[in-house]
């Protein structure tokens, strides 16, 4: 029952590497992997998982952009950015491999140890992970496009790619609130589908801009 939700991050993660075959990438995946490990610890030595769920939609963002969405990406990511002393444009290269190495640890444990039973949503197990992957894909995507647009100083476009991977990197965190106050499966799998689509479409664009150089 949960082979998805474990599998789905390392085999993306395996499929990434083998496609970019770039031997620097391993100690970028080490990285992410013991960072999300010493989180984990963290909220497992020190932390109560099984909060008590507010019926509220933005106190459930709030916790979800704090514990899975935007501040652990970007605190991981800043962190990384000061201590390598790579290329600006490794850098941006090594966001989607970090971010994906990050998050095949901490899904999982966040699924894991937030359900008291031995029964899991098909949100959980199935959804959430899709979701979080497609975020780190989206948004890493979204980040070249930031790269080409510094690269050919346009600002206005520079502008626009940091507003859609702030939108991108969010999305998950109203989905999960979505879920958590139990709006419909159905209703909730609808923008699931969208926010796929919106993806494949930034894939989509990237892919012909680079084809293109």
């Amino acid at each position: 029952m949960l082979l998805f939700l474990l599998l789905l991050f390392p085999l993306s993660l395996v499929g990434y590497y083998l496609y970019k075959k770039d031997p620097k990438l391993i100690m970028v995946i080490v990285i992410g992997f013991l960072s999300s490990l010493i989180v984990c610890a963290i909220n497992f030595f020190f932390k109560f998982s099984h909060r008590i769920v507010p019926y509220s939609f933005w106190l459930n963002f709030v916790y979800y952009v704090e514990k899975l969405g935007l501040l652990p990406i970007t605190i991981i990511y800043l962190i990384f950015i000061l201590l390598t002393k790579d290329s600006f444009k490794d850098k941006i290269d090594f966001y989607i491999p970090l971010m994906l190495s990050y998050y095949m640890v901490l899904i999982p444990y966040n699924v894991i140890s937030s359900t008291e039973s031995n029964v899991y949503s098909g949100f959980d197990i199935f959804i959430k992970p899709i979701i979080y992957l497609s975020m780190i894909f989206g948004s890493g995507f979204l980040l070249k496009q930031f790269y080409f647009s510094i690269e050919k100083k346009k600002v206005p476009f520079t502008v626009l790619s940091v507003f859609l991977i702030l939108i991108e990197i969010l999305i998950p965190s109203i989905l999960e609130s979505l879920n958590v106050i139990g709006v419909a499966f159905f209703e909730i799998l609808i923008f699931v589908i969208l926010y796929l689509l919106l993806n494949c479409f930034i894939y989509w664009k990237l892919l012909k801009r680079v084809l293109k150089q």
